[in-house]
């Protein structure tokens, strides 16, 4: 009896001042092939042969629709909205950056940290999560702040920052050749002003910020 088994070129943006930034085994039942099962002789057949085939057949048949279907359902349950970052060319950048503000939105500063750069740790997570608690009134004004299209070439982008209709600087990008992030400069001055988009709301209020301490805003 034999039993087989299955088994970036410089940006700026102005923040309260200017800034600048340089087989399958088939799993079946017993199948007898041979001259002895359980004691008793039999011969081989073209019947039994021929059985074979069809169950080794509906048997590949069906572990390719199960397995696809179950590799459509992972993909759909683990896709992640940070996975944008791996995402090449210009639109990459555009939705980095888009996610980007999303994480702004929803205060989610783990995720922000990992879409803004690939060597962000524990310390951009607990600045930004302090940030994202502060001044609310001005941070309710970021769903308002538009990302236009992406533009550059090679290894950079710029994506244009505009609030309430009017653009107020651009956000640099790089490639560091398997995902994008912001430009190292500008991501340094993100966190200190608590994000990419509330840098805009920030400066149309002609806010300053000093260690993530926001002063001198008009309103």
């Amino acid at each position: 009896m034999v039993d087989q088994e299955s088994g970036s070129r410089p940006s700026s943006f102005s923040v309260g001042g200017d800034l600048s930034m340089r087989g399958s085994n088939f799993a079946g039942g017993d199948q007898h092939i041979g001259d002895n099962v359980r004691g008793d002789k039999v011969g081989r057949d073209k019947i039994t042969r021929n059985n074979i085939r069809l169950r080794f057949g509906l048997g590949l048949l069906a572990l390719v629709l199960v397995g696809g279907g179950g590799y459509l359902a992972v993909k759909r349950i683990t896709a992640d909205p940070t996975d944008v970052v791996y995402e090449e060319g210009l639109d990459g950048a555009a939705h980095t950056a888009t996610a980007i503000k999303q994480a702004e939105v929803d205060g989610n500063a783990k995720d922000w940290c990992f879409l803004a750069s690939a060597q962000s740790g524990g310390t951009c997570t607990t600045m930004m999560s302090a940030a994202f608690t502060s001044r609310p009134d001005l941070r309710a004004e970021i769903p308002e702040v538009e990302l236009g299209a992406a533009s550059g070439s090679g290894n950079s982008a710029q994506v244009d920052v505009s609030f309430h209709g009017a653009k107020v600087g651009v956000a640099p990008l790089s490639w560091n050749g398997e995902r994008w992030e912001l430009q190292s400069a500008f991501y340094m001055v993100s966190i200190n002003n608590g994000g990419l988009a509330f840098t805009a709301v920030l400066n149309s209020h002609g806010c300053g910020v000093l260690l993530g301490t926001i002063t001198g805003c008009d309103t």
